[in-house]
């Protein structure tokens, strides 16, 4: 910043010429009063005042505003609950579980020894089915030899079960000893493609020797038969029979009637009842 002069007067030569412009004093001659002027100058020399910084000091204005309070608005924030997260859709499938079979041995009217074998098939997958497969049976005797096999076809809705009967096993005069069950699952199918076949039992009685009922078709397709398996216990629990009928044709919300003549029982027999039924052709 450029240095600004400044340059002092005598006391003396203001006083004169302020006493002259009042009419105080008597006013000097313009010649002296120049040479008073430039003595006093030139005795007193210039003084230089270097400004090196200016300083702002900021000024607080403090203002009071009176507010007027008319009503008072309480805001409740409810939180938003964080929704459960979808049940994932299986990409693993569970094996088809294979319960404990029961086996019936008779006499047939030839004097053979012949097995009736009945057990259920349990589908752990709610999400899949098994389509018309084939079960393999090979029976053995104590020695490890297999002395008879039979198979059937059968199909397991999605998370049920099913029912698995074989009848007449012919073991000739041979005793057995253990059982073996193949299931040849033709590939699981999901649920998108299940056809809806279902059937339920209305009613079962024993009549004289004959189990008659009715069943009904609660799915969503018509079901060209129905297999009716019959467990038949005696009085101690103990299973003494297993036999089978058929039910004919039923359309959904129909009832069909069935009968099975289980020939000569014993008194105070007590009966389950498993229903089994087909698949219209080209659905499986």
């Amino acid at each position: 910043m450029k240095p600004v002069k400044m340059f002092a007067v005598s006391t003396l030569a203001l006083l004169l010429f302020l006493g002259a412009a009042c009419g105080g004093v008597a006013t000097p001659e313009p010649t002296e009063f120049a040479r008073a002027v430039e003595g006093t100058v030139a005795a007193r020399p210039p003084v230089e005042i270097e400004v090196t910084r200016i300083v702002e000091k900021p000024v607080e204005v403090t203002r009071i505003v009176e507010v007027e309070v008319t009503k008072v608005v309480e805001i409740v924030v409810t939180p938003t609950s964080t929704p459960e997260p979808p049940t994932p859709t299986p990409t693993t499938q569970q094996p088809i579980e294979l319960g404990e079979p029961i086996v019936v041995t008779r006499k047939a009217y030839d004097g053979t020894t012949r097995l009736d074998i009945f057990l259920m098939l349990k589908n752990p997958n709610p999400d899949w089915w098994l389509p018309v497969s084939r079960v393999t049976l090979s029976v053995f005797d104590a020695a490890g030899n297999i002395i008879a096999t039979d198979s059937i076809v059968v199909f397991v809705p999605p998370g049920q079960s099913a029912p698995f009967l074989l009848t007449g096993v012919d073991i000739g005069d041979r005793v057995h000893d253990r059982l073996k069950f193949e299931l040849e699952a033709e590939g699981m199918r999901s649920l998108s493609r299940w056809p809806g076949a279902a059937v339920e039992l209305v009613q079962a009685n024993l009549v004289g020797n004959k189990i008659v009922g009715q069943i009904k078709n609660t799915g969503e397709v018509e079901i060209p038969q129905t297999k009716i398996i019959v467990v038949v216990q005696n009085a101690d629990g103990e299973v003494i029979a297993l036999d089978f009928a058929y039910a004919d044709e039923s359309q959904p919300d129909g009832i069909v009637p069935f009968d099975l003549d289980l020939g000569q029982v014993e008194e105070n027999i007590e009966f389950e009842i498993y229903l089994q039924p087909e698949l219209v052709s080209g659905t499986w």
